[in-house]
């Protein structure tokens, strides 16, 4: 094998793994396993939850149907954004750039406007499909490009 200078390596042998231990970790204690469980259940219940969240300590919980409080009004399913395919339109060069100074003058996306002006035109467009979401777009792209999850 060559390094990119032209020196010589020398290649990568098979490594023997066997006298390894077996266990890298000892193994936990089955009763400390047990009280730890029992533990963690308890934070789950209803009186523990209302304490932390009068008290501040807990601002955010996950949803549990079995958990929620009985005075809790109902909460209207919210609507998704439609599905988005791409949709080109040919225009002339000078307005696009009409279009996109415009966008730029309101602090706002060309995707925005056109909804905006498709919905004054009489189209229909749903509420929940009006958003601005660059915000949202460039943090997914530069998670994507790190090699993050989203």
């Amino acid at each position: 094998m060559t390094t990119g200078k032209g020196r010589e390596r020398p290649a990568l042998g098979d490594v023997d793994l066997s006298d390894l231990p077996a266990a890298a970790l000892p193994q936990p204690d089955p009763a400390e396993v047990e009280r730890r469980r029992a533990f963690a259940s308890s934070l789950e219940s209803r009186d523990f939850i209302a304490r932390s969240a009068g008290s501040g300590l807990v601002k955010v919980v996950r949803p549990d149907p079995g958990l929620a409080p009985a005075a809790a009004p109902p909460v209207p399913p919210r609507r998704l954004r439609s599905e988005e395919p791409n949709f080109t339109v040919r225009l002339p060069e000078y307005v696009q750039q009409a279009v996109r100074l415009e966008a730029v003058r309101r602090k706002t996306t060309v995707r925005l406007l056109l909804l905006q002006a498709l919905r004054d035109a009489g189209f229909e467009v749903h509420e929940e499909d009006m958003t601005d979401d660059r915000g949202i777009v460039s943090k997914l792209r530069s998670r994507n490009r790190r090699g993050d999850t989203p």
